[in-house]
């Protein structure tokens, strides 16, 4: 594949997951990562989707600050960053086709469990604990989402304040990892370079999904996110088979 048609696979793959996340409130990081992971290494597509992430979360953040619940918020924050240890050594520890089946695997399950909307109670411990699977998520496979979706559906949370904590967390989360992959090594020239080039189209994306949001049919929207992400992991996983097979 040539650097051009490369930058193009990456900036549509940009332009479309900045869409979907404007919005719906989530899903960047769930069809960008295993849709890059396809054609870069798999570490390299976790770091720019994680540079990609916190900017795109940073500009939905900045309308949603007023009703953010600050301590909720706090509590899933400090489990993330408890967790974010373990899923670094799990990304430095495997091989990029091992990794793949990961991000596949995990890109099926979290899918599924959205759409089947599943719910527990809210408490302290729960809180913390879907915050510390996050963490464990976003360093080893860059999929950071879905945890905390589920627990704050589980919340009772007004739309408003559902979109609020969820961008504020995804914003917060996002800087952690990122110091995470700074210093472990994770976040290289390579990845700054491929996210930079990609920024304009975030940007487009971001402003898309604010002009569609209010004329899309929201439950059909979700189920068509749905049905792509279980397509993609899909196509991850057999390749990532493949490729350990033929290795």
């Amino acid at each position: 594949m040539t650097g051009l048609s490369l930058w193009a696979l990456v900036a549509g793959v940009t332009l479309f997951a900045g869409t979907v996340q404007t919005i719906a409130g989530f899903g960047f990081a769930l069809l960008a990562v295993p849709m890059l992971s396809l054609v870069l290494p798999p570490v390299e597509a976790v770091a720019v989707c994680a540079l990609l992430g916190v900017t795109n979360a940073a500009l939905v953040a900045s309308n949603a600050f007023r009703d953010v619940p600050w301590k909720l918020v706090a509590m899933l924050l400090a489990g993330s960053v408890a967790g974010m240890p373990l899923g670094l050594c799990i990304l430095l520890g495997i091989s990029p086709d091992a990794l793949r089946i990961l991000v596949g695997t995990v890109t099926a399950l979290m899918a599924a469990s959205i759409a089947l909307g599943l719910r527990w109670q809210p408490r302290r411990r729960v809180t913390l604990v879907a915050g510390f699977v996050s963490g464990v998520l976003s360093t080893s496979c860059g999929i950071n989402g879905p945890p905390i979706v589920l627990h704050l559906q589980a919340s009772g949370l007004t739309t408003a304040r559902f979109r609020s904590a969820l961008s504020s967390f995804f914003l917060l989360n996002g800087v952690f990892s990122l110091g995470a992959f700074t210093v472990s090594g994770v976040l290289d020239a390579r990845a700054l370079e491929r996210a930079g080039a990609a920024l304009p189209l975030l940007l487009a994306g971001n402003w898309l999904g604010h002009r569609l949001v209010g004329h899309l049919d929201a439950a059909a929207f979700r189920r068509f996110v749905l049905l792509l992400l279980g397509l993609t992991s899909t196509v991850v996983a057999v390749h990532a088979l493949v490729g350990l097979r033929g290795g």
